[in-house]
C-alpha cells in the first residue's frame, strides 16, 4: 500500500502543481510519454493531479488502518482508473520509441498487477478466517 501512496503522491503533486512540466517531462526530465499525445491541456493535467492526490490519501488511510474493506475499495477504485488508462496507452504508442513503449507498458502494468496482488492477499487472509489483515 505504501508503494501505491508514493506513486500516486508523486504523480499527483507534480501534475497539480507543475502541470506544464508534468506534460513536457513525464516520466522523467526529457520524457516523451505525455507530450507525444498533444495538445497540452492545463485543466486536464491538474485534474489528473488532484485525482492522484485523492488516491494517495485513500491509499495512505488504507495502509494506516489496514481495514480490509477500505483496502479493497481503494484498490478497486484505482483499477477502474488504471485499467482503461493502460489500455489507452498501449493502443496509442505510435509516437514512442521501442524502449519508451516497453517502459511505459511495464510501468502502467505494475500499477495494475500490484493492486490486484494486494486484493488477492486480503482475500486469502479473509478465507483463512482472520477477517482482518492485522
Amino acid at each position: 500500500m505504501l508503494f501505491m501512496v508514493a506513486q500516486a503522491a508523486l504523480v499527483g503533486t507534480w501534475a497539480l502543481f507543475a502541470p506544464r512540466s508534468f506534460f513536457s517531462d513525464f516520466p522523467a526530465f526529457g520524457g516523451t510519454w505525455l507530450n507525444a499525445l498533444p495538445p497540452y491541456n492545463e485543466h486536464l493535467v491538474r485534474d489528473i493531479g488532484g485525482l492522484n492526490l485523492g488516491f494517495a490519501l485513500l491509499f495512505f488511510m488504507s495502509a494506516s488502518t489496514l481495514d480490509v474493506t477500505l483496502i479493497r475499495t481503494s484498490l478497486g477504485a484505482w483499477l477502474l482508473y488504471a485499467v482503461p488508462h493502460f489500455v489507452f496507452h498501449i493502443t496509442n504508442m505510435d509516437r514512442l520509441g521501442t524502449s519508451e513503449k516497453v517502459l511505459q507498458t511495464l510501468a502502467l502494468g505494475v500499477l495494475i498487477v500490484v493492486p490486484l496482488g494486494l486484493i488477492m492477499a486480503t482475500r486469502r487472509r479473509r478465507v483463512r478466517g482472520l477477517g482482518s489483515i492485522r
